[in-house]
């Protein structure tokens, strides 16, 4: 399959997720107002980030390990329950040991005097315990995720995310005209993370644990998250520190009103994570002068389409944000300032993927990553605390820049081996624009039968 239809299957699948979730996202801010929403959006981070940070890089080991040898799908599947077991206990004493240390300081270290204020009050931070027993289901899902793929399994995979997202804004509904409240909906969400598990645990039913552990495998699982934790760190670091920050100094509404604006900033930039998996492949598996060129013109088309969803993207969020009711208004001119991190963001993800894929050196993404990551908080924090959501957003913007900067200034000597111009990377050339005109051409005639039974 080509790296243009491979694209446009995973963008396609992606963008009616997008819709589902956007318009699920719209019902919880006119039903809750900022407040509420916020802390719906506070425990998704909370679990978000525990994935992310604990996840020790299973899905891609699985992807991996599985895709060379489907046979071994059974001992990934019981790995897979093995980290999610450990690692949400590591979370979860993670979590008790920064919510202890919180409560001392609010209590002033046994000095009324001493106590600190929290921009949330307590009956929120409790909210935010819902992300306890979803997290190792979550774990559970990004494991599985790399065995689906592993096994080509990309339909069933699509589907079945297509299907939660939809059962979501369904179960939304019904909790919001039942008024059910903000503990409602996580309820049900949680309900449906359970229902979920069982429905994932079916679909591999042919691949299903195995009692004994595959040291092996397990070696090998640990070995290759050990060399991508640190690069995921980092790169979590500068996708969320900006929340977390807003979170902080403003309380829920304002963090609810930077999120969703920086929600759907990132929302219209899936083209990027759509072109990497789809020519990951490619860049890995040809010559390397060849892939240098290749991911010249990769670079060149995300920053295309990037530009793309500067305009079109950005007058889309700006009405959903004013569909999000009046309090959210003001995350509009934050949301346009943003706009510039998943341009530059692209751009670096491209060349990291000639890093990892075709010289297999990990290590160098990891750097910048830890680069940007530096950037980012040495900006977004003074930055927040002065001008507040304006103040994040620019920083935020700014800093991924700089990262992609620093992308550029590496892969040019890459290019200078070739004797090729800095043009070749950064320059949109007439074939770009066919090749965009033909995505979009592919992506209308394919859209309708993704998910039909024999598609392709």
């Amino acid at each position: 399959m080509s790296i243009a239809r491979r694209t446009l299957y995973d963008y396609v699948s992606q963008v009616g997720m997008m819709a589902v979730s956007v318009a699920a996202g719209i019902l919880i801010a006119r039903a809750l107002r900022a407040e509420g929403k916020g802390v719906y959006q506070g425990v998704l981070l909370a679990v978000t980030l525990g994935t992310n940070l604990t996840n020790f890089a299973v899905r891609a080991a699985n992807q991996y390990h599985v895709g060379k040898d489907p046979s071994r799908a059974g001992a990934a599947h019981t790995l897979t329950l093995l980290f999610a077991t450990a690692s949400s206990c590591i979370a979860f004493l993670a979590a008790w040991a920064l919510w202890s240390a919180l409560l001392h300081r609010l209590q002033g270290g046994g000095d009324p005097s001493q106590a600190s204020r929290l921009a949330w009050n307590p009956s929120q931070i409790r909210q935010l315990w819902w992300a306890v027993p979803v997290l190792p289901l979550s774990l559970y899902y990004f494991g599985w995720g790399g065995i689906m793929v592993g096994l080509g399994r990309i339909r069933q995979y699509a589907v079945y995310n297509f299907a939660f997202q939809l059962a979501n804004a369904v179960a939304i509904g019904v909790v919001l005209l039942a008024r059910g409240g903000v503990g409602g909906l996580l309820g049900a969400w949680t309900g449906l993370w359970v229902a979920g598990a069982v429905v994932m645990a079916a679909m591999l039913r042919d691949h299903p644990p195995r009692l004994a552990i595959d040291r092996p495998l397990l070696a090998a699982t640990v070995s290759f998250g050990a060399r991508a934790f640190a690069g995921n760190f980092a790169s979590n670091i500068m996708m969320f520190f900006n929340k977390i920050a807003i979170g902080g100094y403003g309380g829920a509404a304002a963090f609810s009103v930077y999120t969703t604006a920086d929600g759907y900033a990132n929302k219209f930039a899936l083209h990027h994570e759509a072109l990497e998996r789809g020519a990951f492949q490619s860049v890995a598996s040809t010559e390397r002068d060849d892939a240098v060129r290749l991911t010249c013109r990769l670079t060149r088309i995300s920053l295309l389409l990037g530009l793309g969803v500067w305009v079109f993207g950005g007058a889309a969020s700006s009405i959903l944000l004013w569909l999000n009711g009046p309090q959210f208004v003001a995350g509009i001119a934050p949301m346009w300032a943003m706009m510039g991190a998943p341009l530059a963001l692209g751009g670096s993800r491209m060349m990291a993927m000639y890093y990892t894929g075709q010289l297999g050196r990990p290590q160098i993404p990891t750097a910048l990553a830890w680069a940007g990551a530096t950037l980012n908080v040495a900006l977004v924090w003074p930055l927040a605390a002065r001008w507040g959501l304006m103040g994040a957003a620019v920083a935020t913007s700014v800093s991924f820049m700089l990262h992609f900067l620093l992308y550029v200034a590496l892969f040019r000597r890459e290019m200078k081996r070739l004797g090729l111009p800095l043009s070749d990377l950064l320059l949109v050339r007439r074939a770009d624009w066919a090749l965009f005109l033909d995505y979009a051409r592919r992506a209308m005639q394919k859209a309708l039968i993704l998910f039909q039974p024999g598609g392709e």
